[in-house]
């Protein structure tokens, strides 16, 4: 790539590693974004600092991903294990799911970026840096690892698997949790698996986990086609819209760089995001909260009409349930969206009372647990039984955000 740079032979629009950004923008292989009037307000701190260089602009990254703790949901519940959140709880819990060929985590260690992406959590989150790994904070990091190889909890290959290989350890059952990433989620839903995803252990109760944001950032490189470069730089700007943020989100299971976009709590005329501002709307304007100060009142916003039901009473109701089966469309409030709709709440409801973020996924496998023990009829349990996930029969109609919080 930095030949084809030299001799200016790089394509229109470079989509490139994020990490690698910056040693190609000092190579002058890029142009600034600036030179578009392309900017990157209402990003991710951490998305845009991985961006520039010299105080300049020269990508901008659509979505990003990271790290998190992978664990098989009936192997936990079987050993009594719950998801761990510390280094102390996941060693505890590792040690506990080791049993025969199974090992309790598995994890890529290579002397590769993957195992470098893959350590980043641990170290960072213990306060250590890799302008300087020679000190205890590092060394506390790597020993956690150690550690679980060498009481057994994790296999002595992690430093030689991929990533892709822990995987498929944990895909396999050979594994009962395992660090990785959402790039994941389609290999292991093909084998529908019985998982859950949590943040990575911390070194202590209460500490805040620190992880890499992974992704490629597009860019516009000197191509010396001042003309060919602005049409470039418009491609960029098009990849990176609210749109196509939301809609690669959504396909790759990934999370938007625009922290606005980052889930949307919806009130008539306005959009939030789920892990911010909150609003409640009414004839006057929007309550708009941000969970810390005093609600601010919100008068300049117009309430977006709403679609109405078109029926008011149960015969009305029952008239539209007529009406799809005669035509086979679907009505308004159909069972499926109403089934996501209540496990939402039911999610947000019960993160109000305990405190905790709760998975909206666990909501539903608890539901749909509830009513394999519950129901009676041959032929309905039969239906239900044969059911991959929730999710995955209520599909293809559009999901709940993963969790609640309040």
């Amino acid at each position: 790539m930095l030949q084809q740079a030299s001799s200016r032979t790089l394509p229109d629009v470079l989509m490139l590693d994020n990490p690698d950004l910056q040693q190609v923008a000092a190579s002058g292989a890029l142009a600034p974004l600036s030179d578009f009037g392309l900017k990157a307000d209402g990003y991710a701190k951490g998305v845009v600092d991985a961006s520039t260089y010299q105080g300049k602009l020269y990508g901008l990254r659509p979505v990003t991903n990271t790290l998190g703790l992978f664990y098989n949901k009936g192997m936990l519940d079987k050993a009594g294990v719950k998801p761990p959140t510390t280094w102390a709880e996941l060693k505890s819990a590792a040690k506990k799911l080791t049993s025969g060929k199974r090992y309790g985590i598995a994890f890529a260690a290579p002397v590769t970026y993957e195992g470098t992406w893959q350590f980043l959590p641990f170290m960072w989150s213990n306060d250590g840096d890799e302008k300087d790994i020679a000190t205890p904070q590092v060394a506390q990091a790597l020993q956690l690892w150690v550690d679980l190889v060498e009481d057994g909890s994790a296999s002595k290959s992690v430093v030689s698997w991929a990533q892709a290989d822990a995987d498929d350890q944990f895909a396999a059952g050979n594994a009962a949790m395992m660090i990785n990433g959402p790039w994941q989620f389609p290999i292991l839903d093909k084998k529908s698996l019985h998982y859950g995803v949590v943040q990575v252990p911390v070194p202590k109760a209460g500490g805040t986990p620190v992880v890499p944001l992974g992704g490629e950032t597009w860019t516009v490189p000197q191509t010396g086609n001042a003309q060919r470069q602005a049409r470039a730089a418009k491609v960029v700007a098009c990849l990176n819209s609210d749109k196509n943020q939301l809609s690669l989100a959504q396909q790759r299971q990934t999370v938007p760089t625009k922290t606005a976009l980052n889930g949307s709590w919806c009130s008539p005329g306005a959009e939030t995001s789920w892990n911010g501002t909150w609003r409640a709307s009414g004839e006057k304007g929007s309550a708009q909260w941000d969970g810390d100060t005093e609600p601010v009142l919100v008068t300049d916003v117009q309430p977006a009409e709403r679609p109405r039901f078109p029926y008011s009473d149960i015969a009305g109701a029952l008239r539209v349930f007529v009406e799809s089966l005669r035509t086979g469309s679907t009505p308004m409030g159909e069972v499926h969206e109403n089934t996501m709709s209540l496990a939402m709440v039911e999610a947000a409801v019960e993160s109000a009372r305990t405190g905790q973020r709760v998975l909206v996924d666990d909501v539903l496998d608890r539901a749909y647990a509830a009513a394999l023990r519950d129901e009676r009829h041959p032929n309905v349990y039969a239906a239900l039984a044969s059911w991959p996930s929730v999710r995955g029969a209520l599909a293809p109609h559009q999901a709940p955000p993963a969790a609640a919080s309040a």
